[in-house]
C-alpha cells in the first residue's frame, strides 16, 4: 500500500474514533443529567455508529487527497 493510501485510513481511524468517543461522552453527559434513557438508545450501538463515523472519515479523507 502506498504512503497516500497509508495516510488516507489513518486519518479515517482518527476520525472515526475521535467522534465514537465524542458520541460515548455525550451519551454519558446525557445519563449523568437523567435526560437520556438505555431504552432508547443503548452503549451496544455505539459499534454501528464507529463504523459509520469511520466511512464518514474515510470519505471526507479520500476528498482531501484525490484518491
Amino acid at each position: 500500500m502506498d504512503e497516500v493510501k497509508q495516510r488516507v485510513q489513518l486519518e479515517a481511524v482518527v476520525i472515526g474514533f475521535s467522534l465514537t468517543v465524542m458520541l460515548m461522552m455525550l451519551l454519558f453527559l446525557l445519563g449523568l443529567c437523567d435526560v437520556w434513557s438505555l431504552d432508547f438508545f443503548g452503549y451496544g450501538n455505539i459499534v454501528g455508529f464507529c463504523w459509520a463515523f469511520y466511512f464518514i472519515g474515510w470519505f471526507v479523507s479520500k476528498r482531501k487527497y484525490g484518491v
